[in-house]
């Protein structure tokens, strides 16, 4: 979010915009630039997971939808409600240690898990 305020800065000029026009602003580029492989919330069910470097891949399904998302290497079953707070999303995620591509990873810096 302060990237976008920064960029929007950037864009009007200092001293333009209030917080609250920020925000709007901000909850308007994020649903602008959201999609399918983007949740809705932060949480989600375990579908499937792989270890790759410092990192733990878990695809996880909310509300039907399935997404992936990385965390630091944690050990989680298929199963298991995770929580987390988004981080980052990087589109067209290139993961030499695995091998794979994602069409859109979600780095977290931590989660919790549940039952």
């Amino acid at each position: 979010m302060k990237l976008v305020y920064f960029a929007l800065i950037g864009t009007l000029g200092l001293g333009l915009l209030s917080p609250l026009q920020v925000i709007s602003a901000e909850k308007t580029i994020l649903s602008a630039t959201s999609d399918k492989a983007t949740p809705s919330s932060n949480e989600g069910t375990v579908v499937s997971s792989m270890n790759a470097a410092a990192y733990t891949y878990m695809e996880l399904e909310s509300k039907g939808r399935r997404f992936w998302i990385a965390a630091p290497t944690t050990k989680v079953n298929v199963g298991d409600h995770i929580s987390f707070v988004q981080s980052m999303v990087m589109r067209n995620f290139n993961s030499k240690t695995l091998n794979r591509t994602f069409e859109s990873v979600i780095f977290v810096t931590s989660i919790k898990i549940g039952k």
